[in-house]
């Protein structure tokens, strides 16, 4: 009856180097966060008159440098997906109690903003963030 264990491996050695293997491969695994230490990572809360956002999208712009989308919970939290470059951001804020659509003749209607229009635009909602290296807290409390 013929050994069922690869030639290869039916010495002590060949059992070595299968185990070193294995056990580079989950050391690798097991490294932890590689994100760039000299980045950032946003997250926090956006309220509206004192009372959390159940839902949309917040955004990070520092110009060409850096950008970052986050979606908002039914908490209203935020977590910046990516990590951001250290600086100054613009911030702007979506969130929509009806979406657009379009009528039976293909009509657009549009939707119904949660809040004023215009946190939706960078230029107008004077929401900024100052994000550092590691971990940002940063919160908004958005006013009618």
């Amino acid at each position: 009856m013929g050994s069922r264990i690869p030639a290869g491996l039916r010495n002590v050695r060949g059992w070595r180097w299968l185990v070193l293997g294995l056990l580079a491969l989950a050391a690798a695994g097991c490294a932890g966060d590689k994100t760039d230490p000299n980045l950032g990572k946003a997250e926090g809360t956006v309220k509206f008159n004192g009372n959390p956002l159940p839902k949309g999208t917040i955004n990070f712009r520092m110009g060409t440098k850096g950008s970052g989308t986050g979606a908002i919970d039914a908490a209203g939290h935020y977590a910046i997906s990516t990590p951001l470059p250290p600086g100054d951001y613009q911030v702007s804020v979506r969130a929509m109690e009806t979406e657009s659509t379009f009528d039976a003749k293909g009509k657009s209607i549009s939707g119904k903003s949660m809040i004023p229009e215009e946190y939706v635009d960078f230029s107008k909602s004077g929401l900024t963030a100052k994000v550092e290296k590691g971990k940002n807290k940063i919160d908004f409390d958005l006013k009618p």
